[in-house]
């Protein structure tokens, strides 16, 4: 599956700007054990994703996707963990207390 991502979707390049969402919603659970056969091929898909339709779109796309998305409670608490761990690695880290304290402010208000 992650094939077709990359050979189909990917080549569309800024034609994907109304998709991000459901494409990154797709793409998380690929994310959910750093030790899985999936994880950095779905990391680089996503990274082609932000390079093919700009960082404000994709970005945008990202953190509609994390509170729109149903929690644990829905059911989809698998594709919040993907969307948690791909944060954890993409996000630029700054000042971490302060970056940590305000995502889990956030993570934990939509519980």
């Amino acid at each position: 599956m992650l094939n077709l991502y990359q050979k189909y979707y990917l080549p569309l390049g800024s034609k994907l700007a109304p998709l991000v969402k459901p494409l990154v919603l797709a793409l998380w659970p690929g994310l959910d054990e750093e030790n899985g056969d999936f994880f950095e091929k779905t990391l680089s898909i996503l990274d082609g994703l932000c390079e093919k339709v700009g960082n404000g779109i994709f970005w945008g796309g990202v953190w509609s996707a994390m509170l729109r998305c149903g929690g644990i409670k829905d059911g989809l608490g698998s594709v919040r963990m993907g969307g948690v761990q791909f944060l954890l690695r993409r996000v630029p880290k700054g000042n971490k207390e302060g970056f940590y304290f305000k995502f889990l402010f956030v993570f934990f208000c939509l519980f």
